[in-house]
């Protein structure tokens, strides 16, 4: 599928009047297809851009966050939450998911993102209840990330757009909560990341962006930075990724760096 259908596709679903709507049209809509997922972490300042850009142009894009702005020519499907949020341009090429997280989308758009455009809005189950160290507030559910462990975990399949809808199970982090869900609900074979990175855990409080740390911290809502214990939390749910879209048939696949501490299961890339 080249950029022009991608496009026509995006259109379509635009063209809907709601997110439910829009949600079940793209589902496998890209079967067979290759898309890149870029992420805010250091490795995607260490990529070599023109050729990111090339295979771009003839691929889906996804970003999330402020990895919209570098590759802003070739976005397809673009990502935030309320976090570390900064405010993306108006597109009608573009197809916007927002994440409220645990608000309604009323209050996050009185608190956060004001006249931003959303496409599709998904919002994060569980009551808030007191601060801590997840995401950093306690729940009334634990995170997919740390119900790995419990003997109980139903597995990934449970939490697909298509059993949850826009209701998402926190993560902890959007991309578990809703990229890589997303990408397969739209049925890729093939999942390539750029940016999805973590940091080393043995390092308490290391969080490393490709941009630097003076401007996230001007963002609106600036994230804490994660425990070490969260963050190997975040790289074990990793392996869990890889192993679902193998079972399904798919790859998932990280541009190969120094900075991606993902498992190992992963097959790293090189572009």
């Amino acid at each position: 599928m080249d950029k022009q259908g991608i496009k026509n596709i995006i259109a379509e679903a635009k063209s809907l009047s709601s997110y439910e709507e829009r949600l079940s049209f793209l589902k496998d809509k890209f079967k067979g297809q290759t898309c890149y997922i870029l992420g805010c972490g250091p490795s995607l300042k260490q990529i070599e851009k023109e050729r990111l850009e090339l295979e771009a142009k003839s691929n889906c894009l996804m970003t999330i966050k402020q990895s919209y702005f570098p590759f802003s020519d070739f976005v397809d499907f673009h990502f935030f939450n309320t976090n570390n949020y900064i405010r993306y341009p108006e597109s009608k090429d573009k197809f916007y998911v927002g994440s409220s997280d645990w608000n309604s989308e009323t209050v996050a758009r009185a608190n956060y993102w004001k006249n931003q455009q959303v496409d599709i809005c998904s919002r994060v189950t569980g009551e808030i209840v007191n601060r801590d160290n997840y995401g950093h507030g306690n729940s009334t559910r634990l995170p997919l990330s740390k119900r790995q462990y419990f003997e109980d975990f139903d597995g990934l399949e449970n939490y697909t757009f298509e059993k949850t809808g826009l209701m998402r199970e926190w993560g902890a982090g959007i991309i578990y909560e809703n990229v890589l869900f997303f990408a397969l609900h739209l049925g890729f074979d093939k999942v390539k990341t750029v940016g999805w990175d973590y940091a080393d855990p043995k390092i308490e409080g290391l969080v490393e962006h490709f941009y630097p740390e003076g401007s996230r911290k001007r963002t609106i809502n600036p994230c804490e930075k994660p425990y070490n214990s969260e963050m190997l939390d975040s790289i074990n749910m990793s392996r869990m990724f890889a192993e679902y879209f193998e079972k399904l048939g798919k790859s998932l696949e990280a541009f190969e760096s120094d900075k991606c501490f993902l498992s190992k299961k992963i097959r790293r890339y090189k572009i």
